[in-house]
């Protein structure tokens, strides 16, 4: 992901903006417990920004000059949704974050970035969402492989997401909350489920071979990990 330097000093310099007001407030000893999430949108499709939880608008913030702003109070860390013109997606917020947002609308996730406080936990998420997505492409065609190749394929690439978040645990310098913890599971682990529930019907049609395939015992063995 490649951003010209005046993106990130504009990022750099708005953080700072609110790093400074932040301070300001308690040198006034005045508590500041709100979140803010902000940032600039280029190429802007409509005038609002709308902020989610659970499918339902809690707020908006109206671009000017392509910048936008979210005060947002008493907000509890989980998983949030911003949406702009056709497009969405996901955020992780917890309560004094100061979440800034760069991108393009041109090329929407892929342009995605963040600073601030928060920041790291969210383009950790939002890389995550890319390489699963680039993974799927280079892995359409490869459940004509027999169960264990195929397996050994899938723990590889589990493998090098665990690495991936545990980069994030020691840049953070502190224990992820429970919810992120789980959050973070699920994604690194649950697309490597899928595709192993659905490899016997891909598996049959990649070969061309139309009797149910057999698979051991212990290839679904993950499912005692998860709910389903």
């Amino acid at each position: 992901m490649h951003l010209k330097k005046n993106y990130f000093d504009l990022a750099k310099y708005s953080f700072l903006f609110l790093w400074l007001f932040i301070a300001s407030c308690n040198n006034e000893k005045i508590e500041d417990t709100k979140t803010y999430f902000g940032g600039k949108i280029k190429n802007p499709r409509e005038q609002f920004v709308y902020f989610f939880k659970d499918e339902k608008v809690i707020d908006s913030a109206k671009i000017e000059n392509s910048r936008f702003l979210f005060e947002l109070k008493s907000l509890e860390n989980g998983l949030y949704t911003f949406k702009h013109g056709p497009e969405f997606q996901y955020l992780y917020l917890e309560p004094q974050d100061s979440l800034l947002l760069y991108l393009n609308t041109w090329n929407f996730d892929e342009t995605i970035n963040f600073s601030g406080k928060g920041s790291r936990k969210n383009n950790f998420l939002i890389n995550l969402f890319l390489k699963q997505e680039e993974i799927e492409k280079l892995n359409h065609d490869t459940f004509h492989l027999d169960q264990y190749d195929f397996a050994a394929r899938i723990d590889s690439i589990t493998a090098s997401l665990v690495m991936e978040y545990e980069k994030l645990v020691e840049a953070e310098n502190e224990e992820p909350s429970e919810f992120f913890k789980k959050l973070a599971e699920v994604a690194i682990y649950y697309p490597g489920y899928a595709k192993m529930e659905y490899f016997p019907m891909k598996h049959r049609d990649q070969n061309e071979n139309y009797d149910h395939p057999e698979v051991s015992d212990d290839f679904y063995s993950y499912r005692s990990k998860v709910d389903l």
